[in-house]
């Protein structure tokens, strides 16, 4: 595909594509499996920042929030917004009231009403670290009820891991910035006084011999400074392949609690 040419494939798509190489809402779903089914039986609204086409929030939800009736999505690409609202009529009962808000969390005024749970699952990548300091602190002061609960699902790289992340390998060898990793949260909300409370790992492989243009195209949308042409991205990939890269992905969903001494 040269980029120039032919027209990009939207966010959305590229994306579906890319989770496709290692069936990764199937692993995703079965670490949401781990969570005792108790834990979160309480939660009545939830909001649910960043949730792309949704299906790895709404799959979260359906397993684990029986009682759900109120539903806030915080969601800005457009390409994501319409398979959004079609998976939340997939997902969740038509009783569930359902919020779908086209803005970023950075600058979202918050609900109308507490909400028992927020959801942000692999989307800190998009807030730097002084968006996510913020972020956590409105999750807890502003956005939760007292007892409510922080849901994070992120990747791994180098820490608390076997083995690098993929693509920050792609992006080392190319001098683009690392994308964010799970152990960097972790030591901001500890920072702050917020409770790690549950962890559930998970792993898998992806394939990097798929070498199609929805892949490719993944991979230069994320990236920062951007690629040139795709065609680093190609002979970069196949470079890794050669090397004995297995396309090797790891990370955690935690929960995170508010403390008395929590910022």
């Amino acid at each position: 595909m040269e980029t120039n040419e032919k027209q990009k494939p939207s966010y959305a798509k590229a994306f579906e594509e890319f989770r496709k190489l290692g069936n990764v809402n199937k692993i995703y779903a079965e670490v949401f499996d781990q969570v005792d089914k108790s834990y979160l039986e309480h939660v009545r609204h939830v909001i649910s920042v960043g949730p792309g086409p949704g299906i790895n929030d709404l799959t979260f939800l359906k397993k684990l929030t029986p009682n759900l009736v109120h539903f806030t999505a915080i969601e800005t690409n457009d390409s994501c917004l319409n398979e959004l609202k079609d998976n939340v009529k997939k997902f969740l009962s038509s009783d569930v009231v359902v919020e779908v808000h086209q803005t970023k969390g950075q600058v979202w005024e918050g609900p109308k009403s507490k909400a028992d749970l927020v959801l942000l699952f692999q989307v800190l990548y998009f807030f730097d670290e002084s968006e996510r300091m913020k972020l956590y602190k409105k999750c807890f002061n502003e956005w939760l009820s007292p007892d409510g609960k922080l849901f994070i699902l992120h990747n791994k790289d180098k820490h608390e891991t076997v083995n690098t992340y993929f693509l920050n390998d792609i992006y080392r060898e190319t001098a683009k910035k690392l994308q964010l990793e799970s152990f960097k949260i972790k030591q901001e909300l500890i920072e702050l006084g917020y409770v790690i409370e549950k962890v559930y790992n998970f792993e898998y492989f992806q394939d990097l011999k798929v070498l199609n243009d929805y892949v490719v195209a993944f991979i230069m949308i994320n990236a920062e400074p951007p690629y040139e042409n795709e065609e680093i991205v190609r002979k970069t990939l196949k470079k890794l392949i050669n090397e004995g890269n297995k396309g090797y992905s790891s990370g955690d969903l935690f929960s995170v609690i508010k403390n008395n001494q929590s910022a």
